[in-house]
């Protein structure tokens, strides 16, 4: 009996010893599914963007790198960090080339996680810019705005509700203009269910910019990202994608650095 009990017990603490020796299991990272897709990429319409100012040599290195004239540009306004805001100079710049501009929310990532004080505050200097850059410049109708969701950021439903309220109360989201959330990360799942939860409350969230770095200014990847079973998909009309880092054209216009962006075109099957 007691040569059984001893048994028992050196194999119950074989057994700790294995539980705490063991390495918990990996956890699981989705993976994009697989698509043979074909992208037709003289129907991409390719823009830029920037948190420097726009200057006809972006704009020319633009062309030079991918052949194509830029149909908008990004700029921020209400950046936290005011030097990288959009400037007054920079209009004459959109005016000449008859590049339009998408407007980029960026009031501090550590307020995206508060609530309708902190919401209203960003809503507030939106007003102020834009009324102020409207003194000198048309902005177009339907002009984009984008909430700037960095990787790793928290957003309260709170502070979206409130802001896009804001916004519509102010009159900035008025007629064609529409607001959007710039999402860093195509992985960013606990974003994804707040814009899909709050489309279907009825809040104006129509269009989502993903963020996809590449190291260089390579092809554009197949439009699937967006299409995560284990995230799922993003429930809006318009789809941009950045999929470009510090894209530095050559010649004259070394410096000319910008991000690389695109509308979703179509795609088929080969």
């Amino acid at each position: 009996m007691r040569r059984r009990l001893f048994a028992l017990v050196y194999a119950a603490a074989a057994l700790l010893s294995a539980c705490a020796t063991t390495p918990p299991p990996a956890p699981r990272v989705p993976r994009l599914p697989e698509q043979d897709l074909r992208i037709n990429y003289d129907e991409t319409s390719l823009f830029g963007d920037s948190a420097h100012a726009l200057t006809d040599d972006r704009i020319s290195g633009f062309r030079l790198l991918t052949g194509k004239t830029p149909l908008y540009w990004g700029r921020y306004l209400c950046n936290n960090n005011p030097q990288y805001d959009l400037a007054p100079e920079e209009l004459d710049v959109f005016r000449r080339s008859g590049v339009k501009p998408i407007v980029i929310l960026q009031p501090g990532q550590s307020t995206l996680s508060g609530g309708a004080t902190e919401a209203l505050e960003a809503a507030r200097c939106l007003k102020d810019k834009l009324d102020t850059l409207a003194s000198e410049f048309l902005f177009p109708g339907d002009l984009m705005i984008f909430l700037d969701v960095e990787k790793g950021t928290q957003l309260s439903r709170a502070y979206l509700e409130a802001l896009v309220s804001a916004l519509q109360t102010n009159g900035v989201l008025s007629g064609d203009t529409r607001f959007g959330i710039y999402l860093s990360g195509g992985y960013s799942s606990d974003v994804r269910a707040l814009i899909n939860s709050e489309v279907a409350n009825g809040v104006p969230i129509s269009t989502v910019w993903m963020a996809r770095y590449l190291k260089s200014c390579g092809p554009l990847p197949y439009w699937q990202e967006n299409n995560i079973p284990e995230l799922g998909t993003i429930n809006v009309s318009a789809e941009l994608w950045q999929y470009a880092e510090a894209c530095h054209a050559d010649g004259s216009y070394a410096g000319a650095s910008f991000d690389l962006d695109a509308v979703k075109p179509p795609t088929y099957a080969w």
